[in-house]
Formats: structure tokens, sequence, C-alpha cells
């Protein structure tokens, strides 16, 4: 009976391990977002060169696109294999927990004559919703703080021009979730000309 080598086994391991890794991080699935159309966000809106990275989420339908240049920041997340309903489902959660940062609240300062608290007029975001056969996109046009946040409800917390969009495109059955973020002084580009390169193909 023939005997296997400790050699034989070793090389035996290391070259399964080699091709393990050749398809990770070749991306042989049509789910990666290397092969995606969408993986190019770079050429969909126009990025100049810059920072960027895709980060693949502990599912495989889902990924993180960030792109950033020192001052201005892109950030995408994609969910992959949506259906229509899940997409709906997944766009109402997202706007319910966005609108409610410009809704009425009550006021953290016990000494506030009146308890509540709302976003002033000036401050609220525009809302772009547009619906078709091909796409369905829900964009704010916001502000944010340094740190990304949004909500800016005080001239001092709107320290940043930002948008955030969510897009969902049936063809590809694919959905997106995008951040844009942009200094005042010198924007990468205006929020609605942000908005207005969105689209699914």
């Amino acid at each position: 009976m023939h005997e296997s080598r400790p050699e034989s086994i070793a090389w035996c391991v290391g070259s399964l391990l080699f091709f393990c890794a050749f398809l990770v991080v070749g991306g042989c699935t049509s789910k990666s977002p290397h092969d995606d159309p969408f993986g190019d966000y770079t050429r969909l809106l126009h990025l100049p060169p810059g920072d960027t990275e895709i980060k693949q989420g502990k599912d495989p339908s889902t990924s993180t696109f960030v792109w950033e240049d020192g001052s201005s920041l892109v950030a995408i997340n994609t969910f992959l294999s949506m259906s229509d309903d899940e997409a709906a489902r997944l766009l109402a959660d997202k706007k319910l927990l966005m609108d409610s940062l410009f809704e009425e609240h009550r006021s953290p300062y016990a000494g506030n004559s009146t308890n509540k608290e709302s976003c002033p007029k000036a401050f609220l975001p525009i809302i772009h919703d547009f619906s078709s056969n091909d796409m369905k996109l829900l964009a704010y046009e916001t502000a944010a703080n340094r740190r990304f946040v949004f909500g800016g409800c005080t001239a001092e917390t709107r320290e940043l021009l930002a948008v955030y969009a969510l897009m969902y495109c049936p063809e590809r059955e694919t959905f997106l979730e995008v951040r844009f973020f942009t200094p005042p002084a010198h924007p990468l580009m205006s929020p609605k000309a942000f908005i207005d390169l969105l689209r699914c193909s």
C-alpha cells in the first residue's frame, strides 16, 4: 500500500490554499463588486484621482465602496440580489431613520420654554424623489458635521455639504445607499450635481 509522504501532503494543502486565495482575490464570481458594473463608481460619479477602497461585507451580496481625496468623501453600500419587495422595505426603513433627524423632538435642556425643538425650515433637506421602470431614487440635499454625521440643524453643525441617497435598480437587482460629503468653500461638486450623476446605467 502506498504511503503518503508529509512533503506530498504539505504540497497539496499549500496548493489548495493558493487556489482558494486566487478565487477570493480574483473575484471569479459575478457577485463581486469588481465584476459588477456598479463597481466602477469612479467612472459613474466622475470622481478625480483619490484613495479608493472596496470592503466586502460578511454577506457576499454586500460591499462598501469608499473614495476620498482629503477633503471630500463618497461612501456607497451596495446590496446585490435584491427583489423589488426587499428593496422597498429597505428604502422605507432607511428613509424613516433619515427623516427622524429633522423631525420635532424633545429639548434636552430643562429650562427651555417650549419642551420641543424642530429643525429650522432653512436647514431642512431638499428631497428628490424619482421613480421609473428602470430606477427608484430618493435623495436628500443636506448638511453634516466634520465627523460625517447628517442632520445639521444649526449653523455650527453645518460644516459640510452632504447628500444621502437611496437608489434601487430593478434590472440589476441592486440597491445602493450613497453618502457624499464636500466642503462648502471648495466643493468637489454641488449636491444637486452629484445627485444628477446617480443613474442605473
